[in-house]
């Protein structure tokens, strides 16, 4: 499952619609629209306010999507919420970190 089926799953648990999901998370009902009905990637901070109005840890939203095992999706879901509240320039850094940990070894 991915993110944005994720999303779709909870709200459908919920009974909410996109316009609910807007009004409870904060965020404005074209950026909700285009991640639901385009399949859009949520920013950190905006699917930060969407676990927060599912009333869902990121642990625990991750332990939903794509991973191996419940191991794995806190250990992501950990990682994720260290990083929204690193400052800007610190993101980049950790993400420069992993990019080099997961490229491809030059010969």
């Amino acid at each position: 499952m991915t993110i944005v089926q994720r999303i779709h799953g909870l709200t459908k648990d919920k009974g909410w619609s996109s316009y609910r999901l807007a009004n409870e998370s904060g965020i404005s009902q074209s950026t909700v629209s285009n991640l639901l009905s385009r399949g859009t990637y949520p920013s950190l901070f905006t699917l930060e306010r969407i676990c927060q109005a599912l009333d869902i840890s990121m642990a625990g939203f991750f332990a939903g999507c794509e991973v191996e095992d419940n191991d794995e999706a806190n250990e992501l879901g950990h990682m994720v919420e260290l990083c929204l509240h690193l400052q800007k320039n610190k993101r980049k850094k950790v993400i420069k970190i992993l990019e080099e940990a997961t490229a491809s070894p030059k010969n």
